[in-house]
Parts: structure tokens; sequence; C-alpha cells
């Protein structure tokens, strides 16, 4: 029983520590300019959705949204504009925009580490990270629990290298607020 117990513990200290080992792998990858390991590290698709997504919502409901009312005309523009954004965030966020936006903010810190001023679970799938301290316009970014991907007939991958590209990188940055 105490073995279980031990464990289990072992198994939940895993899985707390694991986001902060993420964040400081993507702290590297970023400070080194390593492109390959921040295509493993970074969900570009999932910051371009939350992107859009927001530019929607203030669309609808923020004070443009409110300016432009309901009609016909208002909700063709705001297609119009939506579609321009979805456009506009495909160019427009890559891996060279995320790094620029991070690494280049502020040219007091080497890297985002140095920014770290909060970091925790916001739900079991969600860890929270604040970059720079509250009322100095911080940036927060969010690592999602990202599917293991298991290997099929067609892939044939060796579990040795499954390990390493899947198992390992669970945590994925999904979302940054600028």
């Amino acid at each position: 029983m105490k073995f279980i117990f031990t464990l289990l513990l072992a198994l939940a200290a895993i899985f707390v520590a694991w986001p902060y080992g993420t964040f400081y792998q993507l702290s590297g990858a970023l400070k080194n300019n390593h492109q390959a390991d921040l295509q493993k590290l970074v969900d570009l698709d999932a910051i371009r959705k939350n992107y859009q997504q927001d530019m929607a919502y203030q669309m609808q409901h923020g004070a443009v949204g409110q300016w432009m009312g309901q009609s016909d005309a208002a909700q063709l523009i705001r297609g119009t504009v939506q579609n321009l954004a979805q456009a506009g965030t495909e160019q427009t966020i890559t891996l060279d925009w995320l790094r620029d936006n991070l690494v280049k903010q502020d040219h007091h810190y080497e890297n985002i580490s140095e920014q770290l001023s909060f970091a925790f679970f916001e739900n079991p799938e969600k860890f929270l990270i604040r970059l720079g301290e509250l009322g100095q316009h911080p940036q927060h970014l969010y690592l999602s629990w990202q599917p293991w991907h298991f290997p099929d007939a067609q892939n044939q991958l060796s579990w040795t290298t499954w390990f390493q590209q899947y198992a390992l990188q669970r945590w994925r940055l999904t979302a940054v607020y600028l």
C-alpha cells in the first residue's frame, strides 16, 4: 500500500512539474531561435484560432460592435472584417512573430524565463504563465495539455521514437495575450 501511495505521489509531482519544464524548454528555444523545438512546443493553429475568436467577439460585443448595431450592413461589414482578420492571422502569426513579441519586448531580459512572475494551473488541462508584473502590461501565455498520438499501422514508429516525439511534448503553447 505504501508503494502505491508513493507511486501516485510521484506521478502527481511529475504532472505538476511537467508544464514548468515545457516553459523552460520554450524559453530556451526562443532564446536560441531553435525553430525545430519551437514547432514542437507551439501550436500556431490554436494561437491563430484564439486571435480570430477574440477579434470576432470584439466585433460583436466590443465598442465597434455596439456602435455598428445589428443592421444588415453592419453584419456584412462584420463578416468582411472577420474574413480579412482570418487571412491576416494566417500570414502574421508565425514563429518569428511569436519570438519577436516575447523576446524582444523588453531588452533588459535575455530570455522569457527571467520575466516570469506567475505560473500555475488554471485547470488540469490549462497552465497560465504571466510574464511581467500586474499593472505593467504583462504578457499571458497558456500551455494546453495536448492529446497523445499513437502510431498507426501505416506510420510504423518505434516506441522510443514515439516517446521522444509525442509523449514528452504533451504541453504546448496555445494562446498568447500581449
